[in-house]
């Protein structure tokens, strides 16, 4: 379960390919308790190297090293092995047994003997050091956006939109782990040392999971055929651990991810399209909509429309445009890499966000500022962003959020799990937390109709059905 953990965080390096879906997912979770130091991409097999070791270890000083095995050959695994250990740094090896890609959609298990072997030749020069850990796995699946090309999922759901039958591979068999599951285990287990077998509790073949893809997202199973192939693939289950996601509640789970409002409303980067929508154009949007919710009144007291950075500013510039009020960025952020939102120990992000904010008292002392956000969860930000205001005596703050209320909990993993300010705090009393003049939500009917013109099965749950004024 994704959670608030008040342990002290710790500087990993990662080790993967370019693309490297589980490595990228396991940085994304395990970086919302920990520091992602370094990420060491690896090219080739052979693109380890003692001097390059020591260069990227003396600068950033990691802790902990994850590494996914299947890009080192065995000899830079018995390199890294020897380097970590005369450093005195634990080593963490990834191993997967094939990775579950477009390939086996058109080509099927290629498994060698010698991969196979290799593989333990892995897991035993790491786990000669008594520190170091193994997690195993036949192999691994999830949404991977920056890669949909080469993405078991997003191929299958491609190549059986068209005319042509699709024959899928039903005779061998394996246990899937959600990615996300994976690296909850390991971040669960990150002190931990020897070897951990995490699979899914039901074997299943490769036609069996495109039939589960299928239902899940709605899809004709028409075209779907099963291939009757060599049985070249086991896998030797010794234990089954437990905490891993049913296949059919994992594929759900990425369906929402892939539909995902809130990456709309945050996560996106404001030049790229989601259904052929760009995202910086839906911000300007969703500003200019909510700025109709704004009284009269209150829109002839405003001086200045200010966004939080960054992912506020494209709705500011709607509501400025809408309101005929002066769009200024009054605050701005020392590094726009950081997004303090996904730091899930709310401690460490209160310190994150003061030590990333200036402040431009110029365009803010004595004025009354329409704030703006692009939602509310903790209101951690919220709140330092109107204290710190109040220092700067600022006349007037109005917060206006592009989105409704949100009074749920993601339970598809794109947000921490933590306690929403919603669940403690009643929203006719959200004025007087942040020591705001008024606060704005977008009304619930707005959003879902706005949401609905880019596709119909965007999850809204994070969402309530509330927004208005307060």
């Amino acid at each position: 379960m994704w959670i608030e953990r008040q342990s002290s965080p710790m500087n990993i390096m990662t080790i993967g390919t370019k693309n490297d879906e589980s490595i990228n997912r396991i940085q994304e979770i395990i970086g919302c308790w920990h520091n992602i130091c370094v990420t060491l991409i690896i090219d080739d097999l052979n693109n380890l190297s003692f001097e390059k070791l020591e260069a990227l270890f003396y600068i950033h000083k990691p802790e902990v090293v994850i590494c996914n095995a299947h890009c080192i050959s065995v000899q830079n695994i018995h390199l890294l092995t020897e380097y970590c250990n005369n450093k005195n740094i634990k080593l963490i090896c990834l191993l997967f047994d094939f990775t579950l890609d477009s390939n086996l959609l058109e080509n099927g298990f290629n498994i060698r003997k010698e991969k196979i072997i290799s593989q333990f030749q892995k897991q035993d020069a790491v786990l000669n050091i008594e520190r170091n850990a193994v997690f195993r796995t036949s192999t691994v699946y999830g949404d991977n956006q920056g890669d949909k090309e080469n993405n078991f999922i997003h191929s299958l759901l491609e190549k059986i939109s068209g005319e042509d039958v699709l024959f899928v591979d039903n005779t061998n068999v394996f246990y899937p782990v959600l990615m996300d599951d994976l690296a909850f285990y390991i971040n669960e287990n990150l002190s931990k040392s020897g070897y951990f077998e995490i699979v899914s509790d039901t074997p299943i073949t490769l036609f069996q999971m495109a039939g589960v893809v299928m239902e899940v997202f709605g899809e004709s199973k028409d075209n779907l055929r099963p291939n009757t192939a060599d049985s070249i693939y086991t896998f030797d289950v010794n234990c089954i651990n437990p905490g891993i996601s049913p296949l059919k509640k994992g594929i759900e789970i990425i369906r929402n991810q892939i539909f995902c409002s809130f990456n709309l409303v945050y996560k996106y980067s404001p030049h790229e399209y989601f259904m052929k929508k760009n995202i910086a154009f839906f911000r300007y949007e969703m500003g200019k909509s909510l700025a109709l919710a704004v009284s009269p009144d209150i829109k002839e007291r405003i001086d200045y429309v200010m966004p939080i950075p960054h992912s506020g500013i494209y709705y500011a510039i709607g509501i400025a445009e809408a309101l005929n009020k002066p769009f200024i960025q009054g605050l701005e952020k020392k590094s726009r890499s950081e997004k303090s939102f996904f730091i899930a120990d709310s401690l460490r992000r209160r310190r994150s966000i003061f030590n990333n904010m200036i402040f431009i008292k110029e365009f803010i002392s004595g004025k009354s500022l329409c704030i703006v956000d692009e939602a509310v969860f903790t209101g951690v930000t919220l709140k330092s962003v109107c204290a710190k205001l109040r220092e700067y005596n600022v006349k007037e703050i109005h917060i206006c959020i592009p989105s409704p209320i949100s009074d749920n909990s993601c339970e598809s993993f794109i947000q921490p799990k933590r306690s929403l300010l919603l669940g403690y705090t009643r929203p006719e009393s959200l004025k007087n937390y942040f020591d705001a003049d008024s606060i704005i939500f977008q009304p619930i009917d707005i959003f879902k109709e706005a949401m609905g013109s880019i596709h119909h099965n965007l999850c809204l749950h994070c969402f309530g059905d509330k927004g208005e004024e307060l």
